[in-house]
């Protein structure tokens, strides 16, 4: 038995002031206990323990051999979890592709609290502005909005959600008027995030559960989030973006939220991080994943609860669909 093994058995031995109850709790046998504080003792050249028939007892030497293995095995063993914690630590580098239609800041939001919790991981962001090319084998994990699971073979984690909302500026309300019910946007100049249709056949909810469809053509066309929120914020028109990502705008009052009485009726908007099915991730990219799932129940990830009434204005006429 080597040293560390024998200095961690005496300790157990004197705290428990008995070698069968030491000995048990460790798995070994009296006699193998016996045999190992003997040794020790042969070694040091001392005696620490006093035995009888009744009692164990620490001699003066043992008591100073005692505090001695404690400080020391303490030692040992924080050294021992610093070396394992380091080998477990994520290093090297973490390549992500994100789609630019996800909002910048909470993209940012979740990039920063893993590089504050891991800030030994390189990190290398592109933003792309197609959900395909996020795809790449060439990176670790990928966060788009929308993407095809069973199609492509990936694995999906979601990271947030976000209902849906309408906004604009004050300065554009007050020269085109505010929207009292859903059709009325169909005389606004709408900007629209990018998609595979032109035109957007948009439900709304009202307070009584009622359900009224309306078709929006694009004043402007964009295909990045970043730059539908500079369009908003420019007063070019309304824009149909997930609550969360407009949080602090409406704190701020740089934006207003249209319909307060309306829900937009649809799939909640939101962002999954993925990546290819049948490939281990590396020890950074697990930890990413990890990262990004623990932020979908962070309140920054969620709706804002502001809602800014709007003025009456005059409105134009409106055409519903269905």
């Amino acid at each position: 038995m080597n040293l560390i093994e024998s200095m961690r058995i005496f300790v157990r031995i004197a705290e428990l002031t008995s070698f069968r109850c030491a000995a048990k709790e460790l798995g070994l046998s009296n006699a193998c206990a016996t045999r190992t504080i003997a040794a020790l003792e042969a070694r040091l050249n001392l005696q620490l323990l006093d035995r009888s028939t009744r009692s164990v007892r620490l001699t003066p030497s043992g008591h100073n051999y005692l505090t001695m293995c404690r400080v020391w095995l303490e030692h040992l063993d924080h050294l021992e979890g610093a070396v394992r914690h380091t080998e477990d630590e994520p290093g090297g580098s973490l390549r992500i592709v994100a789609s630019n239609a996800l909002p910048l800041s909470s993209l940012t939001s979740l990039v920063s609290a893993f590089h504050r919790r891991y800030p030994n991981v390189d990190l290398q962001l592109t933003v792309s502005e197609r959900d395909d090319n996020c795809l790449d084998s060439s990176y670790d994990v990928a966060l788009v909005a929308n993407v095809d699971i069973d199609e492509k073979g990936l694995t999906a984690h979601p990271v947030w959600t976000s209902p849906l909302i309408c906004v604009a500026t004050s300065q554009y309300l007050a020269v085109h008027g505010a929207p009292r019910v859903p059709q009325d946007l169909c005389t606004h100049s709408y900007i629209a995030l990018s998609t595979e249709t032109t035109n957007a056949r948009l439900l709304f909810l009202n307070s009584a559960g009622q359900r009224e469809q309306v078709a929006l053509t694009p004043a402007y066309t964009v295909n990045s989030a970043t730059a539908v929120h500079a369009g908003l914020l420019a007063d070019m028109g309304f824009s149909i973006v997930p609550a969360g990502s407009v949080a602090e705008d409406e704190q701020r009052g740089d934006l207003l939220r249209l319909l307060p009485g309306y829900t937009v009726d649809a799939r909640d908007a939101g962002a999954v991080v993925v990546y290819r099915s049948g490939t281990e991730p590396t020890p950074a990219a697990r930890a990413f994943i990890a990262c990004a799932r623990a932020n979908i129940a962070q309140e920054a990830m969620w709706a804002s609860d502001v809602c800014v009434t709007i003025p009456e204005n005059t409105l134009g006429k409106c055409r519903a669909v269905g």
